[in-house]
């Protein structure tokens, strides 16, 4: 017969649930027995109120060692975790100064007139602002097109594709500089 067709449920996460409702009930209790003198000491005279005291200190050193032996593993494992190689998706990574270059051509383009809707892909708007201001555009669909093999390509960007990413948006200023004048 299959046990969960009935409805059973697994027994070690119900002891587990049980044994920490009586560790909590136990730790009130004793709570309560030190904030009332009379009672601690009624306790302590009792036979069964040792042995439930001297049982609840122990079980409390092992609550101790078992909180300790749970947050060294933790710190394990995340110590263990595997690095990310430099310059990906870090704050001044390539990731990063290619999303700067294309907010840039973005920018530039919103000052000019060219609104970006969220809904945009990066070469619906490159083709739109490249429409905007024809004398710039072959280098912005040159960097929106350096910026979606960056963002979205197999491969992370390299710093070279960076350094081309920069030369193409320094064209693109100029383009935008005289088309303007």
């Amino acid at each position: 017969m299959d046990a969960a067709r009935f409805g059973e449920r697994p027994l070690l996460p119900a002891l587990i649930f049980w044994g920490c409702v009586l560790l909590l009930v136990g730790l009130l209790v004793i709570r309560y027995a030190r904030q009332h003198a009379g009672l601690w000491h009624w306790l302590r005279r009792w036979r069964w109120g040792r042995w439930v005291l001297r049982i609840a200190s122990r079980l409390w050193r092992d609550v101790g060692g078992w909180a300790t032996l749970v947050a060294t593993r933790t710190r394990r494992r995340l110590e263990r975790r595997p690095r990310r190689p430099p310059g990906t998706n870090q704050p001044g990574g390539p990731d990063a100064q290619m999303r700067a270059l294309y907010a840039q051509l973005i920018r530039e383009g919103q000052a000019r007139g060219i609104v970006h809707h969220p809904a945009d892909t990066p070469f619906e708007y490159g083709n739109a602002l490249g429409d905007a201001v024809p004398p710039a555009q072959s280098e912005v669909n040159a960097l929106t097109s350096a910026y979606v093999q960056a963002a979205y390509g197999p491969a992370a960007p390299t710093d070279a594709d960076v350094s081309a990413g920069k030369r193409l948006w320094r064209r693109v200023r100029q383009a935008l500089g005289r088309a303007v004048s």
